[in-house]
């Protein structure tokens, strides 16, 4: 059992899932930026769209991963 900072208690399994998510979404958004993707394109593509409705509204993590990986607007 993992205890957050904040949200809900997690398993293993929640962790391994949240880890798989950033991991997919990490490898998509760098594929999108080598070819030049602005991050409003990148977020229209639907990147992270079939786990919003587990994680939530993406825009906040969608625009850190973009940062991280040196995409620019």
């Amino acid at each position: 059992m993992y205890v957050p900072g904040h949200g809900e208690v997690s398993t293993r399994a929640d962790v391994m899932e949240f880890r798989d998510m950033v991991m997919t979404v990490k490898d998509r958004v760098a594929a999108l930026i080598t070819n030049g993707a602005s991050y409003d394109e990148v977020a229209a593509t639907g990147t992270t769209s079939e786990w919003e409705n587990r994680w939530g509204d993406p825009e906040r993590f969608l625009t850190a991963v973009y940062a991280e990986l040196g995409g620019e607007d």
